[in-house]
């Protein structure tokens, strides 16, 4: 009976502190926590000073693209083919060039910067939106704080 008691008590006392939650974290009225792949960040709101969402761009796999296309136009310049595999092989390396340009990947990036130190993870690609909407609601807690 007792156990009971405290425990709808302490039920009650945290949906009150409650203010914002997602599958990416939740906003208290002291402190937020954010989950990273492994762990739970929780963050006090004293020590925090901004937190950002930075999107990145990946370029490995166009570099990967463009050196593919480099290598076979090398390779088509110094090796003795026929004018028909020339043309063949110059339109592939054109063609690896438009989509070394042209592939775009992105990586989004949480930013909370505190007072002493930075924390930076990444965020998964399904919990984009979710991370925006947290990093909202933190960004005006801390302007209600300040």
């Amino acid at each position: 009976m007792i156990e009971t008691l405290t425990l709808n008590r302490a039920k009650k006392e945290t949906e009150k502190q409650l203010e914002f939650m997602n599958d990416f974290g939740a906003v208290f009225t002291n402190y937020f926590f954010v989950y990273n792949n492994t762990f739970k960040l929780t963050i006090p709101f004293d020590d925090t000073r901004n937190v950002i969402i930075r999107k990145k761009r990946k370029t490995k796999k166009n570099i990967i693209v463009l050196c593919i296309g480099v290598f076979t136009s090398i390779c088509i310049y110094y090796c003795n083919l026929s004018f028909i595999a020339k043309i063949c092989f110059t339109s592939l390396v054109l063609v690896l060039f438009i989509l070394s340009i042209q592939l775009k990947e992105y990586k989004y990036l949480f930013i909370i910067i505190k007072q002493n130190d930075c924390i930076q993870f990444e965020v998964q690609k399904n919990l984009k939106d979710e991370a925006k909407k947290i990093q909202r609601v933190v960004k005006e807690k801390l302007k209600t704080i300040i």
